[in-house]
């Protein structure tokens, strides 16, 4: 893995008006909670966003049947900025499910910030709680098997945070204090980030 390219991604121009964080990524502005509306393909993509993997989130001796989750996520950004896409994470019989509402690509696209809310937990009692945040920074470090694994930070790193903070970090990278974003290697499968179609 190259710390460089986790820790130093740059601008980001998806075509509408951007806001630059202290990373240097740039987020188009956009009207909360109208870009998880779905948007016709003939509004344009952006960019888009889209994998999965399997990642181990606690080290052993955690049995590795607790500590495997199981992530898939597809998202798209239009040109006129609104975002449509869903995310799952499988965590052996406990499924959560939501919807992305937040897109921001590096240039070069091998960096992104996704963001959405959690809609669905089966079965009920899981301490993941509905209507509440899901955020995660990916990043793809090309195709084939030569290439080095991809990376997503952890994926309770936001749980059951208001989905405004979730929002904030994709758009800016704003993290609350006491944040877990300790990057996770994928241990199966991969992430396709592009710019533009």
């Amino acid at each position: 893995m190259n710390p460089a390219r986790i820790a130093a991604p740059v601008l980001l121009i998806l075509g509408a008006a951007c806001t630059a964080d202290d990373r240097g990524l740039v987020a188009p502005s956009a009207t909360p909670g109208a870009s998880a509306a779905l948007t016709p393909a003939s509004a344009g993509v952006a960019g888009s966003a889209t994998g999965s993997a399997h990642l181990t989130v606690f080290p052993p001796p955690t049995p590795p049947g607790l500590a495997l989750r199981n992530f898939t996520f597809s998202a798209v950004r239009h040109v006129d900025g609104s975002v449509n896409g869903e995310w799952q994470v499988v965590a052996g019989a406990t499924i959560i499910h939501g919807l992305v509402d937040c897109l921001t690509i590096a240039p070069g696209g091998h960096t992104a910030r996704m963001s959405g809310l959690v809609e669905s937990v089966m079965p009920v009692g899981s301490s993941f709680m509905e209507n509440t945040a899901f955020a995660i920074e990916l990043f793809d470090n090309g195709p084939g098997e030569s290439a080095e694994l991809d990376v997503a930070t952890q994926l309770a790193a936001f749980r059951n945070a208001a989905p405004e903070v979730g929002r904030a970090f994709c758009e800016t990278g704003t993290t609350p204090p006491d944040t877990d974003l300790n990057p996770l290697p994928l241990e199966h499968g991969n992430f396709t980030i592009r710019l533009g179609p």
